[in-house]
């Protein structure tokens, strides 16, 4: 299908101005608001204040320096500097902006600013009932991959308690196993190069230490 494209700012305003933002140093552990920062985790804290943003519809919050992504369709207060509020005009449905926000690669420039390259992409323009249509396939989708992430990390402790079972506690080395030194049993031991490469559409892969999983290395989202 070949819908319309349209100008990200055609078709979503920033209303990130005139709110309120918090420290983090007023973040309390539990309070009648949340507040949404740039941070990874959906909320970053609470407020007893009643300086909530005011929005007419649910609404994205784009974390300027982290490029994260969040849909937001309750009463919040702000976080810190390097969160934009976008609310997506009537002919676009919040939920759809959301996960086509989340199909595009903007540059990398470390905790410089990426709303600049948000602001040069076009959005395609499906009706209305199509963006619901495939925003609540997307939901279904998501919502299996919560539930095998789920899995993944109960199937990680059961991996632990059964070496615990066999092996005994590493620390502890109740069953007198023999010790070595890393420098002993590894090839090499090395370090990153502590600048950020060009990130390429291929080619050899690029790891963070996000990518590294109790088990595994996550390739698929270097």
């Amino acid at each position: 299908m070949k819908w319309e494209m349209v100008d990200f700012l055609k078709c979503v305003e920033d209303i990130t101005g005139g709110n309120r933002k918090f420290p983090t140093t007023e973040y309390s552990i539990s309070g009648s608001f949340p507040i949404i920062d740039q941070g990874e985790a959906l909320i970053g804290g609470y407020t007893e204040s009643k300086d909530i943003v005011k929005r007419l519809k649910p609404v994205v919050v784009f974390g300027d320096h982290t490029k994260a992504l969040k849909y937001i369709d309750f009463d919040f207060c702000l976080g810190a500097d390097g969160v934009k509020i976008l609310q997506p005009y009537d002919k676009i449905d919040t939920k759809f902006l959301y996960y086509y926000l989340h199909t595009q690669k903007l540059p990398d420039v470390g905790y410089s600013r990426h709303f600049k390259f948000l602001k040069d992409i076009q959005i395609p323009l499906p009706p209305l009932a199509e963006q619901k249509r495939i925003a609540a396939i997307l939901d279904k989708a998501d919502a299996l991959r919560r539930k095998d992430e789920e899995l993944l990390s109960k199937y990680d402790e059961l991996a632990q308690s059964i070496f615990i079972d066999m092996f005994g506690d590493p620390v502890k080395n109740e069953k007198g196993w023999e010790v070595k030194k890393l420098s002993e049993i590894c090839n090499k031991i090395t370090d990153g190069t502590h600048d950020t490469p060009e990130r390429l559409k291929s080619g050899i892969k690029f790891i963070t230490g996000k990518h590294i999983r109790p088990y595994s290395i996550d390739f698929d989202n270097s």
